[in-house]
Protein backbone atom coordinates (compact mmCIF):
# COMPACT_ATOMS: atom_id res chain seq x y z
CA UNK A 1 0.00 0.00 0.00
CA UNK A 2 2.96 2.28 0.16
CA UNK A 3 6.14 2.59 -1.94
CA UNK A 4 8.43 4.11 0.36
CA UNK A 5 11.52 2.21 1.39
CA UNK A 6 13.93 2.10 4.27
CA UNK A 7 11.43 2.03 7.27
CA UNK A 8 7.71 2.26 6.90
CA UNK A 9 5.68 1.51 10.07
CA UNK A 10 3.61 1.28 11.77
CA UNK A 11 0.28 1.09 10.02
CA UNK A 12 -2.94 2.29 11.95
CA UNK A 13 -6.14 2.14 10.27
CA UNK A 14 -9.65 3.51 11.16
CA UNK A 15 -13.11 1.89 10.50
CA UNK A 16 -13.73 4.85 7.67
CA UNK A 17 -11.30 2.98 5.62
CA UNK A 18 -8.21 5.77 5.99
CA UNK A 19 -4.90 4.27 6.74
CA UNK A 20 -2.30 6.07 8.52
CA UNK A 21 1.89 5.60 9.23
CA UNK A 22 5.29 6.70 9.52
CA UNK A 23 7.39 6.86 6.70
CA UNK A 24 11.38 6.93 7.07
CA UNK A 25 12.93 6.51 3.53
CA UNK A 26 16.34 7.13 4.92
CA UNK A 27 16.61 10.16 2.82
CA UNK A 28 13.74 13.02 4.39
CA UNK A 29 13.04 13.35 8.06
CA UNK A 30 10.14 10.95 9.20
CA UNK A 31 6.96 11.88 8.92
CA UNK A 32 3.43 10.46 9.20
CA UNK A 33 1.03 10.00 6.22
CA UNK A 34 -2.14 9.50 5.36
CA UNK A 35 -3.84 7.13 2.68
CA UNK A 36 -7.43 7.71 1.78
CA UNK A 37 -9.93 4.50 1.04
CA UNK A 38 -9.39 5.71 -2.78
CA UNK A 39 -5.44 4.76 -2.51
CA UNK A 40 -4.64 8.78 -2.55
CA UNK A 41 -1.67 9.70 -0.10
CA UNK A 42 -0.80 12.85 1.86
CA UNK A 43 1.93 13.59 4.02
CA UNK A 44 0.41 15.10 6.83
CA UNK A 45 3.34 16.14 9.37
CA UNK A 46 7.25 15.78 9.87
CA UNK A 47 7.94 13.71 12.82
CA UNK A 48 11.63 13.09 14.47
CA UNK A 49 13.12 9.87 14.80
CA UNK A 50 11.65 6.45 16.19
CA UNK A 51 8.20 8.35 16.82
CA UNK A 52 5.47 5.68 17.59
CA UNK A 53 1.82 6.47 16.40
CA UNK A 54 -1.53 5.59 17.84
CA UNK A 55 -5.05 6.92 16.14
CA UNK A 56 -8.74 7.00 17.75
CA UNK A 57 -11.60 8.01 15.17
CA UNK A 58 -12.54 11.43 16.71
CA UNK A 59 -9.67 12.14 19.53
CA UNK A 60 -6.93 11.66 16.31
CA UNK A 61 -3.00 10.68 15.88
CA UNK A 62 -1.42 10.16 19.14
CA UNK A 63 2.51 10.17 18.57
CA UNK A 64 5.30 9.75 20.87
CA UNK A 65 8.67 11.17 19.88
CA UNK A 66 12.22 12.08 21.21
CA UNK A 67 12.54 15.94 22.04
CA UNK A 68 15.44 17.46 23.08
CA UNK A 69 15.00 18.45 26.99
CA UNK A 70 16.57 21.52 28.64
CA UNK A 71 18.92 21.59 26.07
CA UNK A 72 20.91 18.40 27.21
CA UNK A 73 19.01 15.55 26.77
CA UNK A 74 17.14 14.05 24.52
CA UNK A 75 13.76 12.27 25.56
CA UNK A 76 10.50 11.35 24.34
CA UNK A 77 7.16 13.53 24.40
CA UNK A 78 3.68 13.18 23.44
CA UNK A 79 1.78 15.01 20.36
CA UNK A 80 -1.41 15.30 18.67
CA UNK A 81 -1.91 15.29 15.06
CA UNK A 82 -4.97 15.99 13.84
CA UNK A 83 -6.56 13.40 10.83
CA UNK A 84 -6.98 15.86 8.67
CA UNK A 85 -5.60 19.26 8.87
CA UNK A 86 -1.62 17.56 10.18
CA UNK A 87 -1.97 20.21 13.05
CA UNK A 88 0.46 19.07 15.94
CA UNK A 89 -0.13 20.04 19.00
CA UNK A 90 2.46 19.25 21.96
CA UNK A 91 1.04 17.69 25.48
CA UNK A 92 3.97 16.80 27.18
CA UNK A 93 7.74 18.27 27.91
CA UNK A 94 10.36 15.93 29.19
CA UNK A 95 8.06 13.67 29.96
CA UNK A 96 9.76 10.85 29.15
CA UNK A 97 6.21 8.90 27.44
CA UNK A 98 8.20 6.60 25.25
CA UNK A 99 4.86 4.67 24.01
CA UNK A 100 1.21 5.43 24.48
CA UNK A 101 -1.86 4.08 23.68
CA UNK A 102 -5.55 5.81 23.25
CA UNK A 103 -8.30 4.34 25.81
CA UNK A 104 -11.54 3.39 23.76
CA UNK A 105 -13.51 7.19 25.19
CA UNK A 106 -10.70 9.04 22.89
CA UNK A 107 -10.44 11.14 26.45
CA UNK A 108 -7.40 9.41 28.22
CA UNK A 109 -4.13 7.79 27.01
CA UNK A 110 -2.56 4.60 28.48
CA UNK A 111 1.73 6.01 28.21
CA UNK A 112 4.33 4.06 29.02
CA UNK A 113 7.10 6.28 30.95
CA UNK A 114 10.80 5.33 30.91
CA UNK A 115 12.84 7.17 33.77
CA UNK A 116 16.58 5.51 35.15
CA UNK A 117 15.77 2.37 33.45
CA UNK A 118 12.38 1.59 34.56
CA UNK A 119 9.01 1.61 33.26
CA UNK A 120 5.79 3.00 34.57
CA UNK A 121 2.39 2.64 33.48
CA UNK A 122 0.09 6.15 33.90
CA UNK A 123 -3.13 7.27 32.77
CA UNK A 124 -3.51 10.17 31.54
CA UNK A 125 -6.43 13.12 30.24
CA UNK A 126 -6.41 13.92 26.87
CA UNK A 127 -3.98 16.53 27.07
CA UNK A 128 -1.13 14.78 28.55
CA UNK A 129 -1.72 15.44 32.43
CA UNK A 130 -0.88 12.31 34.69
CA UNK A 131 -4.36 11.40 36.27
CA UNK A 132 -3.13 8.29 37.69
CA UNK A 133 -0.43 5.63 37.97
CA UNK A 134 -1.07 2.44 37.44
CA UNK A 135 1.97 0.66 37.64
CA UNK A 136 5.59 0.61 38.18
CA UNK A 137 8.38 -1.53 39.13
CA UNK A 138 12.24 -1.00 40.42
CA UNK A 139 12.96 -4.24 39.31
CA UNK A 140 14.64 -3.38 35.63
CA UNK A 141 11.35 -4.69 34.17
CA UNK A 142 10.59 -2.72 30.93
CA UNK A 143 7.28 -1.72 29.06
CA UNK A 144 6.84 -1.31 25.19
CA UNK A 145 4.15 -1.23 22.36
CA UNK A 146 0.61 -0.90 24.76
CA UNK A 147 -2.55 -1.41 23.07
CA UNK A 148 -5.96 -0.93 24.83
CA UNK A 149 -8.60 -3.43 25.02
CA UNK A 150 -12.21 -2.32 22.99
CA UNK A 151 -13.77 -2.44 26.51
CA UNK A 152 -10.53 -0.37 28.00
CA UNK A 153 -10.18 -2.81 30.97
CA UNK A 154 -6.76 -4.10 29.70
CA UNK A 155 -3.78 -3.14 27.88
CA UNK A 156 -1.74 -5.65 26.26
CA UNK A 157 2.13 -5.04 25.83
CA UNK A 158 5.67 -6.27 25.60
CA UNK A 159 7.48 -6.71 28.94
CA UNK A 160 11.13 -7.06 29.56
CA UNK A 161 11.84 -9.06 32.92
CA UNK A 162 15.28 -9.80 34.25
CA UNK A 163 14.13 -13.39 34.91
CA UNK A 164 12.50 -14.49 31.40
CA UNK A 165 13.47 -11.93 28.78
CA UNK A 166 10.53 -10.12 26.80
CA UNK A 167 7.18 -11.76 26.50
CA UNK A 168 3.50 -10.52 25.87
CA UNK A 169 1.56 -10.06 28.94
CA UNK A 170 -2.08 -8.71 29.56
CA UNK A 171 -2.89 -5.80 32.19
CA UNK A 172 -6.01 -5.55 34.32
CA UNK A 173 -6.29 -2.01 34.70
CA UNK A 174 -8.57 -3.01 37.95
CA UNK A 175 -6.84 -5.08 39.83
CA UNK A 176 -3.76 -3.51 38.16
CA UNK A 177 -1.87 -6.92 37.77
CA UNK A 178 -0.33 -8.70 34.88
CA UNK A 179 -1.26 -12.28 33.48
CA UNK A 180 1.46 -13.66 30.86
CA UNK A 181 0.55 -14.42 26.96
Amino acid sequence: ISEHGYFTGPLQALPDGRVFYINYDGRRYPAVWRIEPDGTQKKLASLNFNARLDVHKEAGLLIAQTELCNNASTNYDLYIVDADSGKKRRLTKCARYRFAAWMPDGEHIIGVQNQSGQSALHLLDANGRLQEALWSRDDGTMVSNPDVSPDGKHVVASLWRPQTGWNLELFDIETRSWQLL
